[in-house]
């Protein structure tokens, strides 16, 4: 799966921008007026007291987080709709359209969805500040620098937010953040990486907002002992609420960019527990490799299981693309039909999976998923749900045969038995070669 795939919705390509990092809230976005609008000046120098402001913000991110900024942090104050525009900008039109033929395939998104306009919404009432990998550089909404100007309980939010941000800075210059992001890794090992680095942030400004300073790990053995709750809050998150963009907007949009905060949260606590900041600061040296490893931290040697694809006739003029979905993006198609738009029981025991798109097929936009599960018990359950799922939808098909579960959708019956003995020829093959 192209890097671009799995960061149009997950943000990753401007590092975090900050959009719904519970638990703070983010204030309210003053309206695009004529001072606002995207074309209005912006990045103006930093005045005394904003600089004070910032060094005080910059040396609570070094308590808390146990690193020392290695350099100097640029910051630039802008107003919301340059703010909105330039991240507007980041996203390329060719990954939009890739992503929204992919996911209207899946069921996940509405025919005929603008991506780009739901995201500028999402961004528009969610955008507090964020770090820029790509510039070196923090960028703050001017109402937003006001708020921690004039101090005071209205302050409180936007300040735990902005740590959260400079944690990102103090990442980026000991682990690299960009060359992470850079890295050509599937769609799923982009999102396990989005959620250690979220997670991370989100633990310090918890510990923060606890008061507990650099003493992590109280904060770490409380998140990491209440796994349940943790799930629950995820589940939760993933459900529509309220009239704002971001809650009403397709439950594979609000998980994406919602649950890497949370799980990537119980994920950085678990190592916490284990050893403080260091055993964080280990993960951006082994990376997770999955979602799976962020979603069940102790099944950190769980590798996942690698599937070839074979060719197949009859689908389609093109390939849209293919690559490994992960465990968390299946929970979410999964869960189509279901409040919360997610279910993760379903998902869990994941061991792999394989994904591939065709356009311009018979019956529309053809999918084949391959997925591989940690037994049978498992693959059965997970048989049930893409069944379900799969209900009423053209050349819908699903076949199990052991740990492996084929997903087809808008397979036309003239190529279903080819493509069903070719697609389970490469799990058998898979299964054999995982020993």
């Amino acid at each position: 799966m192209s890097r671009g795939l799995a960061t149009c919705l997950l943000l990753g390509a401007f590092g975090c921008a900050t959009t719904a990092a519970p638990p703070p809230r983010t204030p309210p976005l003053a309206p695009a007026s004529a001072e606002t609008r995207a074309d209005a000046p912006s990045d103006r120098p930093l005045t005394r007291a904003e600089q004070n402001v910032m060094a005080s913000l910059q040396a609570e991110a070094v308590e808390v987080r146990r690193l020392p900024f290695l350099k100097p942090v640029v910051t630039r104050v802008r107003n919301a709709a340059s703010i909105t525009a330039a991240l507007s900008e980041q996203m390329e039109e060719d990954e939009l359209s890739q992503a929204r033929e992919i996911y209207e395939a899946l069921g996940l998104l509405p025919a005929g969805t603008d991506i780009r306009d739901l995201m500028e919404g999402v961004l528009g009432e969610q955008v507090v500040g964020y770090y820029d990998p790509e510039t070196d550089a923090m960028v703050i909404r001017d109402d937003v620098m006001d708020l921690l100007l004039r101090g005071g309980s209205q302050a409180q939010e936007p300040r735990a937010i902005l740590i959260h941000e400079l944690v990102h800075a103090l990442q980026d210059q000991h682990f690299d953040l960009k060359a992470l992001y850079d890295r050509d890794v599937s769609g799923d090992a982009a999102g396990a990486l989005r959620s250690l680095v979220e997670g991370d942030a989100t633990l310090a400004m918890v510990a923060m907002s606890a008061g507990r300073g650099a003493d992590v790990m109280p904060v770490a053995q409380q998140i990491a002992g209440n796994v349940p709750g943790l799930e629950e809050m995820m589940v939760e998150s993933a459900m529509p609420q309220g009239g704002m963009t971001l809650s009403q907007a397709p439950a594979i949009v609000r998980a994406t960019l919602i649950v890497p905060y949370l799980a990537g949260l119980g994920y950085c606590s678990w190592w916490a527990r284990q050893s403080g900041w260091d055993g964080v600061d280990a993960r951006f040296r082994e990376l997770p490799r999955s979602t799976e490893q962020v979603l069940h931290p102790e099944r950190v040697r769980d590798e996942p299981l690698a599937i070839t694809l074979p060719e197949l006739e009859g689908l389609g003029d093109r390939v849209v693309d293919e690559g490994t979905l992960g465990e968390l993006e299946l929970a979410v198609y999964f869960g189509q039909g279901r409040p919360s738009g997610v279910d993760a029981a379903a998902a869990a025991g994941w061991g792999g999976d394989a994904l591939r798109v065709y356009a311009g097929g018979s019956l529309g936009s053809a999918v084949v998923w391959l997925t591989l599960w940690d037994d049978e018990a498992e693959a059965t359950e997970a048989a049930a749900a893409a069944q379900r799922v799969g209900r009423g939808v053209p050349g819908s098909h699903v076949r199990q045969e052991g740990r492996a579960v084929l997903i087809l959708r808008r397979v036309p019956a003239r190529v279903r038995a080819a493509t069903v003995e070719a697609l389970m020829g490469a799990a058998r093959a898979a299964l054999t070669a995982a020993g």
